[in-house]
């Protein structure tokens, strides 16, 4: 098989593994961005929607098995909750150009 063979499939593979496992936060904004045309914030906050079942699926499955430190997790997971509101205000101040930028460049 030649060059931009093994380049299709694999950028196909890391395109599907990025949009239905756990790097679909930062492949499906673009995605909505280009050929939905969806604002980087709605785009963003769907993203986030698609992230969080399968965040909880994960916690479930480490908790059962015992590897979650929930002494360090709690307060690290209330303080996402409490600060998230605080964020989506902030990020919906920003121009859009802008908030792509540091959306590409956060990834």
């Amino acid at each position: 098989m030649q060059a931009w063979g093994w380049i299709t499939i694999f950028g196909y593979r890391w395109l599907f593994l990025g949009v239905f496992r756990s790097r679909r936060a930062f492949v499906t904004p673009p995605l909505l961005t280009t050929f939905f045309g969806l604002r980087q914030l709605e785009a963003q906050g769907l993203a986030l929607t698609l992230v969080s079942p399968s965040a909880l699926i994960a916690l479930l499955a480490y908790a059962e098995a015992g590897r979650v430190d929930w002494v360090i997790g709690l307060p690290l997971a209330l303080d996402g909750i409490a600060t998230t509101s605080a964020g989506v205000k902030f990020a919906s101040r920003l121009p859009e150009r802008r908030m792509r930028w540091l959306s590409a460049v956060s990834c």
